[in-house]
């Protein structure tokens, strides 16, 4: 009884570990914990039998159930005061006569909210909810890229919407991002994003990354880009000084709101 009290507690943190960063290898919880690899292995077969994490090759992930699924109207409650000061500094870095393109996100939504009405600029978007911001901004210079609809994200994606992209130039780029990390890339949560995050960033002068801090050292399944193939990175104040220095070593602008 005694040992199987002691299996269920090591086997909660190890659940906690995982769930922190949704990502870790075996090895890095051998060094962590320090067992033995097959304790660990034992372990996590375990708790892959109950649903809980799939480790494959390796690899160890937390599993999410469907209600879990990233959606903009669960999105918009987490981290909105961060959101906020991030879109508004965003907001701050355009200027009048800009070509910009605002990605997918509810920290790209507060972007749009921030700017000053009828600014004389051109965007290019492909979301439901950066539009209907746009409208009430009464920005009259609005590109709008088709698709079909994908409800948690409010985003319109197509090959004929990626082709549309890649037809103009942008001065900026604002790009969200679901989990940041140096080692694994800037990653989203959805593979059918990547395809037009790309083609926006392949098109734009300047790109910038949006997100709050909580993101840093997280890991979701889909990579569509480096963290070196953004020139500036708005976050917030309580970014990791860790992270503030793999931004900053790796030429990269920082700006926290």
């Amino acid at each position: 009884m005694k040992m199987a009290k002691k299996r269920e507690l090591r086997q909660e943190q190890l659940l906690a570990t995982i769930e922190e960063t949704e990502f870790t290898t075996i090895k890095e919880l051998v060094e962590r914990f320090g067992l033995s690899e097959m304790t660990i292995r034992r372990d996590l077969l375990e708790m892959s039998g109950k649903n809980l994490v799939t480790a494959v090759n390796g690899v160890v992930m937390m599993n999410k159930s469907d209600k879990e699924h990233y959606s903009t109207k669960v999105a918009i409650d987490e981290h909105s005061h961060q959101k906020e000061l991030i879109g508004a500094m965003a907001a701050s870095c355009i200027q009048p006569g800009d070509i910009i393109a605002i990605d997918s996100g509810t920290t790209t939504e507060q972007l749009v909210k921030y700017l000053p009405e009828k600014i004389d600029i051109t965007v290019l978007c492909y979301n439901a909810n950066i539009f209907y911001e746009l409208h009430k901004k009464n920005i009259k210079s609005i590109i709008l890229c088709g698709g079909k609809y994908h409800a948690g994200t409010e985003m319109f994606q197509s090959d004929e919407g990626v082709a549309l992209i890649k037809k103009y130039r942008t001065t900026k780029s604002f790009i969200s991002a679901a989990g940041v990390s140096e080692k694994l890339g800037i990653t989203c949560s959805n593979q059918y994003e990547v395809s037009t995050k790309q083609a926006v960033m392949s098109s734009s002068h300047k790109k910038i990354l949006l997100f709050h801090s909580a993101k840093f050292y997280k890991v979701k399944s889909s990579y569509f880009s480096n963290l070196t193939d953004f020139d500036i990175i708005i976050t917030d104040q309580d970014i990791p000084p860790e992270a503030e220095e793999i931004i900053l070593k790796n030429g990269i602008e920082l700006i926290k709101a």
